[in-house]
């Protein structure tokens, strides 16, 4: 039995530690502690022979004790939330037969009106959660197709930012469109090097624009 909570901000925290950990591991030489402890030494140690210069470049380009300082606080943040309570949202079982999950889903599966209604009359009373709720089941994606990070991602804010993208992607794709032609009216030869630019720049673009939209 697998359980989700909705935990959504935890996740992306743990996530966005790993990555700053990953970023730290691999500025410093190896085998070096990664321990608060160390990290702290070494972060005011480093800021301290960098100067002024080096900490206006690490505004540009984060070095060691901004990362350091990144860390901490996401640290904090995930003490802060391990303390709260999260509620399930989703509860995946795992049987070791088809025919068992066949058997399962057909004894408990009732239509999304009566889910929404809570209809416990159309149940029994041995299937009912907690002896009075109604059980919305259904057979989920195979494990390695779900996007565990959005798991309970709402309409909203699934298809907010997916028109958002969309709009921005014809946009860019428009505004390429007329630099080409611009250019083609005046240099064929040179437009034939913008359209090899664009054709390398828009993809890296498009990628960008994709890390905004949420899945479910």
């Amino acid at each position: 039995v697998t359980t989700a909570l909705k935990n959504e901000d935890l996740i992306r925290t743990l996530r966005h530690r790993r990555e700053v950990i990953r970023n730290i591991e691999l500025m410093v030489d190896p085998g070096t502690s990664l321990l608060l402890p160390h990290l702290s030494k070494l972060a005011a140690k480093m800021d301290k022979e960098r100067g002024i210069l080096g900490r206006l470049k690490g505004l540009l380009i984060p070095d060691v004790p901004e990362y350091y300082s990144m860390l901490t606080e996401l640290e904090a943040k995930i003490k802060l939330w391990c303390k709260l309570d999260f509620p399930v949202t989703n509860v995946f079982v795992s049987f070791e037969q088809e025919s068992d999950q066949r058997r399962v889903l057909h004894a408990l599966s009732i239509g999304h009106f009566y889910v929404h209604k809570n209809a416990t009359e159309k149940v029994k009373s041995q299937h009912l959660f907690r002896g009075n709720l109604v059980l919305k089941i259904s057979e989920p994606e195979e494990p390695n197709t779900i996007r565990w990070a959005d798991l309970n991602v709402s309409i909203w804010e699934k298809w907010v930012p997916f028109l958002m993208t969309t709009l921005c992607s014809i946009a860019t794709i428009a505004m390429i469109a007329f630099l080409v032609r611009f250019i083609h009216n005046r240099s064929t030869a040179v437009a034939a090097i913008a359209i090899a630019m664009f054709n390398g720049v828009f993809p890296r673009v498009a990628k960008f624009l994709t890390n905004f939209e949420r899945h479910a």
